[in-house]
């Protein structure tokens, strides 16, 4: 009982290190992308989901990069429309 205390205990203190280890912005970001991806059925099967979802600031990398190419693709498409 106590080995499996000592166990969990190791497993918060690491797991808080690692959430410390982020500002927020990093966490957010990788929430909005975790809920992306797993709302998608392909994401269950594929294994290179798991890598997106275990390390935050990839995942929060390209919930930014996809957010500035849609900013400029909207950009884009009002500057046309003007005369």
């Amino acid at each position: 009982m106590r080995r499996i205390a000592s166990v969990l205990s190791g497993a918060i203190a690491r797991l808080s290190i690692l959430v410390h280890s982020h500002s927020i912005r990093v966490w957010l970001l990788w929430g909005c992308g975790a809920l992306a991806l797993l709302a998608l059925p392909v994401a269950l099967m594929d294994p290179a989901v798991l890598m997106l979802l275990l390390d935050p600031e990839l995942l929060a990398l390209l919930v930014v990069s996809a957010l500035g190419v849609v900013r400029v693709r909207l950009g884009r498409g009002s500057e046309q429309e003007q005369p």
